[in-house]
């Protein structure tokens, strides 16, 4: 009881209203709620997650001949930089061919041995990302990176010496009562919703294996993130916790 007292108040805090109560129930029998004019700003909203998309990560390497950029001519090359070269734009053909707007792929690492720029490259190697909301789909698309890497090899004549899936997770749900205290918090709170997938890796990918789940984004300007321009206000921020709260208070009430 007490805790459900204490999250009652919580509300009151949050949302601006004040309440008087029958405390033999808990029943409010008065509520105001507080317009502070203010506090209106554009956009004001909050993303309301409900599921995070499945990622896996694939490291590729590929073995050729070198030589010296002068004096190998082109005919004669097995040229270990151009099948990584080839590969990297497979990725983005395979993830395309899916037909989804959820399947993306990056290739965020490519390297080549010796790197000189006169030296043709004896060895590359690629560490690529790949995610879909839909775990087969996504698989589908692993493996059709994997016969396009023995394609190259066997075309350009160079060894395939590594396909290695480095981690393949399944997606994330978020709890059907999680995402329905969010939306009508958010609505008690005057701030519009936007039901959203996460594509980026969360620790509450693994949380939801073991317990319900449930994630709260706020805007960013120009939808940036993991880079040097990405920026909330603090207006976004504010509300965002604001969110968080109302929502554990409902969960706690429930």
């Amino acid at each position: 009881m007490a805790l459900q007292k204490t999250a009652r108040i919580l509300r009151e805090k949050i949302i601006g209203i004040s309440s008087e109560y029958r405390y033999s129930d808990d029943i409010p029998t008065k509520q105001v709620v507080e317009n502070n004019s203010s506090e209106f700003f554009f956009p004001r909203t909050s993303g309301v997650v409900t599921a995070i998309a499945a990622p896996a990560s694939l490291k590729v390497e590929f073995e050729g001949n070198g030589g010296h950029a002068g004096a190998v001519l082109m005919p004669y090359r097995n040229d270990a930089g151009l099948a990584a070269a080839e590969l990297a734009l497979a990725v983005e053909k395979h993830v395309l061919e899916s037909e989804s707007i959820d399947t993306v792929g990056t290739v965020g690492i490519l390297e080549l041995h010796p790197g000189a720029i006169n030296s043709i490259p004896s060895k590359s190697h690629l560490e690529i990302d790949t995610r879909d909301i839909d775990e087969a789909r996504r698989n589908t698309v692993i493996k059709k990176i994997q016969e396009s890497a023995n394609t190259i090899a066997r075309k350009r004549k160079v060894k395939l010496t590594e396909f290695k899936i480095v981690n393949q997770d399944p997606p994330a749900l978020s709890d059907k009562l999680v995402i329905k205290k969010m939306a009508e918090a958010s609505t008690e709170l005057n701030l519009s919703h936007k039901m959203m997938i996460s594509r980026a890796y969360h620790d509450s990918l693994f949380m939801a294996r073991i317990s319900p789940m449930g994630m709260i984004f706020i805007p960013c300007y120009k939808g940036y993130s993991h880079k040097p321009e990405e920026y909330s206000s603090p207006e976004d921020m504010s509300n965002g916790v604001k969110v968080l709260s109302l929502t554990l208070a409902k969960l706690s009430l429930d």
